[in-house]
């Protein structure tokens, strides 16, 4: 079944709707993925009950290589959230660890 969000083409390349939902043979199936799920939406809202005169192309412009910076910066300071939290098992060797990881598998048929 499809949604919304994908787009079904037929094999001459048309953008076709199925009316039974079924992809028949050489249709072709794309489907729209946010590649930057950690990254906040952001969108400039132009509108004049927000501003009294609208952004000049140099602000607009400004805002836009501003955003690329942060973008292209984030992986110098990631969110809190996203950062790797040492563990619990930092301080057990290597052994330990296995030790613990059998010790869980081989009683796992009992829970």
């Amino acid at each position: 079944m499809t949604t919304a969000h994908d787009t079904i083409f037929d094999k001459n390349g048309k953008r076709v709707l199925r009316s039974n939902m079924i992809i028949e043979d050489g249709d072709r199936l794309v489907v729209a993925m946010r590649m930057m799920d950690a990254a906040p939406a952001c969108a400039v809202t132009l509108s004049d009950a927000e501003q009294d005169v609208p952004l000049t192309r140099e602000q607009l412009e400004d805002m836009r290589e501003a955003r690329i910076a942060a973008l292209c910066d984030r992986w110098r300071d990631p969110a809190a959230d996203t950062q790797i939290k040492p563990s619990a098992h930092s301080d057990k060797t290597k052994e330990q660890v296995l030790d613990e990881r059998d010790r869980r598998l081989e009683n796992a048929w009992r829970n």
